[in-house]
């Protein structure tokens, strides 16, 4: 265990990373329980982030809806590299229908909840970072779980829906800023290619240009205007 956490390795190590400094207080506030968490402010950049996460090495980050907003490409993508041993949840009060299904995408393994108490957040992420798969119960009703599936999918995202897995992840690409030449360059893919894939997308969501999908973008919070 690394030293920047100083516990017994039977304590889970999480990090709250969030703006709600109140709440991340709190958290972090002795509870003599088997999590110790730890509060860092959402107040730097994602690289800034990543390389203090890099550091601590929790067992699993809870990241505020704010965080996922603005950071989760950077974050999200960048962790599983950097600690693949990491859980990482996200509090989806406030995240759209869209953006809990690119949560799950991306790898989150908890649907947190504000409203929840103290002790059962600190319980379910003990639980997130021993494997399990966490919804709150008031984000329940936004997602559903069939029987066999070890993660759910959110049914009121019908446009998402019709994609397949990698038609999501490239979606994430191409709402990332970058230009069709430098995604290109990055992920070693063609630009033709990056451009059919880009059409097929649009067309399973109903848009027949770039305009109308980066309006929905924004709308469903998967771009920042």
């Amino acid at each position: 265990m690394n030293a920047q956490f100083d516990a017994a390795a039977s304590v889970v190590q999480a990090l709250f990373l969030d703006s709600d400094r109140l709440l991340g207080e709190l958290l972090a506030s002795p509870s003599g329980g088997c999590v110790r968490v730890r509060f860092l402010p959402a107040d730097s950049n994602p690289l800034e982030t990543l390389s203090r996460l890099t550091a601590l090495q929790p067992d699993v980050v809870a990241a505020g809806e704010d965080v996922f907003e603005s950071e989760f490409r950077a974050l999200f993508q960048l962790l599983p590299v950097r600690l693949g041993r990491m859980q990482i949840a996200v509090f989806a009060d406030r995240l759209s229908d869209s953006q809990l299904v690119l949560a799950i995408q991306l790898g989150a393994s908890g649907l947190l909840s504000r409203k929840a108490s103290l002790s059962e957040l600190r319980r379910q992420l003990e639980r997130i970072a021993g494997g399990d798969f966490i919804v709150a119960a008031p984000i329940a009703d936004r997602v559903e779980r069939r029987p066999g599936e070890a993660r759910p999918h959110v049914p009121r995202a019908a446009g998402l829906a019709q994609l397949s897995d990698r038609q999501l992840e490239l979606l994430v690409e191409l709402l990332s800023g970058e230009s069709i030449r430098e995604l290109s360059s990055r992920l070693g893919m063609t630009e033709k290619s990056l451009e059919s894939h880009r059409t097929r997308i649009m067309a399973k969501l109903g848009f027949s240009n770039r305009v109308q999908l980066c309006r929905w973008a924004i709308r469903e919070g998967l771009l920042r205007p």
